[in-house]
């Protein structure tokens, strides 16, 4: 779910008009650096959940 929510992202971020490529390029790196970090929260939880 959350790698096709990046996915949709990226996308909508393709599409916007007005923006520099270099723009465009630091909006997807947040995006993906954003995504990365939710991983690494999650990964963490499981195992303090699981006890």
């Amino acid at each position: 779910k959350g790698a096709t929510k990046l996915r949709d992202q990226q996308f909508e971020v393709d599409s916007l008009k007005g923006y520099s490529k270099r723009e465009i390029s630091e909006l997807k790196e947040q995006m993906h650096k954003s995504y990365e970090d939710q991983l690494k929260r999650i990964t963490e939880m499981v195992p303090v959940m699981i006890f």
